[in-house]
């Protein structure tokens, strides 16, 4: 049996800061033949204040749109579902990672919310087939 995996930069050095309204949510990605995923964040260059979290969905894809947004798949809009359990608190610099196995979601993205504070994410997913 063989595998494959897929390493995607989710955020390349994006500078956040609460006061302009600056959180994050990476593009969707597509997980229909993956069978687990690895997530990294990392925060740096300043003091973070808020709640990283990843959300799936199991919505169609849609053709006519280059990315699953809001308003661009067929019914109208994406219903976005927080993983249970990955909601994590960051109030400094540092780095997170989130592991999954067996996951069962078509579309995935990382989000962050910022309550206060500035710094920088960059951030990575692998995933294995």
């Amino acid at each position: 049996m063989s595998s494959s995996f897929l390493n995607l930069k989710l955020a390349d050095g994006y500078q956040l800061n609460a006061a302009d309204g600056y959180s994050f949510q990476s593009i969707p990605i597509k997980m229909t033949s993956e069978k687990g995923y690895s997530i990294t964040a990392v925060f740096s260059n300043g003091t973070p204040n808020g709640t990283l979290s990843v959300q799936v969905t199991d919505e169609s894809d849609d053709p006519a749109a280059r990315y699953m947004q809001p308003g661009l798949n067929r019914n109208g809009g994406v219903g976005w579902n927080t993983v249970p359990g990955s909601s994590i608190a960051v109030s400094a610099a540092g780095t997170i990672t989130y592991q999954q196995y067996f996951q069962t979601a078509r579309w995935l993205r990382l989000v962050y919310t910022a309550a206060s504070g500035t710094c920088q994410l960059d951030a990575w997913i692998s995933t294995k087939q």
